[in-house]
């Protein structure tokens, strides 16, 4: 079995546990014990174990029940990121790339604007801005996220509108729009497919990390979750172990999924890796 075959099945199998792990995300929430966010506090702190196996946080509710509860969007957050910032990036990264002159130049000072302010810093502004909820944390995200995809897919475009078979395109009379849809974005793609997916755990991370600070938490949420957990730490440790270990395999799940989609997209960059 040759190494091409091997990366196809390697990524065929981390993409059915991915699908599979989402889909299941999808009814996580109905399949919980009990209610996430019913409070009991008769039940508070109690340790993992008979009716509450991960045990309960400080308000009694089962945090079993609530990482289920979170697994949706925790993960399609993450996912949602990803696909806002490519659908972002790619379309001004091809339209700078592609025009080039004037429009070029407009879109790289908005994108150098951008990169000038590290993107934590500048997403946890935009997330202030809008207020606290997951929705408006993936906006914040996505909103700072999309300029390396720009930077990235302009670049292919750039090299790959110099090559033969483009030019040949133009003087066959095929329109700009014609020769962009058919020759440039499909090969400009490819690796900007590999770049989301490989950020996809940094997503993970990002929302987490949001939530964590108060600033995109949802009812049940990971993130939110640790940071619930975390002044009892030392005492009641399952509070925070449960949804890092959570937030742990997930993100995994991620890097190999996108390790293995460059392998089999992009195997030249492994070599030279």
């Amino acid at each position: 079995m040759n190494a091409s075959i091997r990366a196809k099945r390697k990524m065929a199998i981390y993409l059915t546990i991915f699908i599979l792990v989402c889909l299941f995300s999808l009814v996580a929430g109905r399949l919980a014990p009990h209610d996430a966010e019913f409070v009991d506090l008769m039940a508070a702190k109690k340790a993992p174990g008979g009716e509450y196996p991960l045990g309960t946080d400080w308000m009694g509710r089962c945090i079993w029940s609530r990482i289920l509860a979170g697994a949706s969007s925790s993960i399609f957050a993450s996912l949602v990121i990803v696909v806002l910032s490519m659908l972002i990036g790619c379309t001004l990264g091809v339209v700078s790339g592609f025009a080039g002159g004037r429009v070029d130049e407009v879109i790289m000072r908005i994108v150098d604007i951008f990169l000038a302010f590290p993107g934590i810093v500048l997403s946890i502004a935009v997330a202030g801005m809008l207020g606290p909820g997951i929705k408006n944390g993936v906006l914040a995200l996505a909103a700072t996220s999309w300029t390396q995809y720009a930077r990235l897919i302009r670049s292919y475009v750039l090299s790959i509108r110099q090559e033969n078979y483009v030019k040949a395109a133009r003087l066959n009379g095929q329109s700009g729009l014609s020769i962009l849809v058919k020759h440039v974005f499909p090969n400009a793609i490819r690796p900007v497919i590999v770049t989301g997916t490989l950020h996809l755990s940094g997503a993970m991370l990002s929302i987490s990390g949001l939530s964590f600070l108060g600033l995109s938490s949802s009812t049940a949420e990971w993130g939110s979750m640790l940071s619930e957990g975390r002044s009892l730490m030392q005492q009641y440790p399952w509070m925070v172990l449960y949804p890092a270990l959570a937030i742990f395999l997930i993100t995994i799940l991620f890097n190999l999924l996108g390790d293995s989609v460059r392998d089999v997209l992009d195997p030249g960059n492994k070599k030279k890796a």
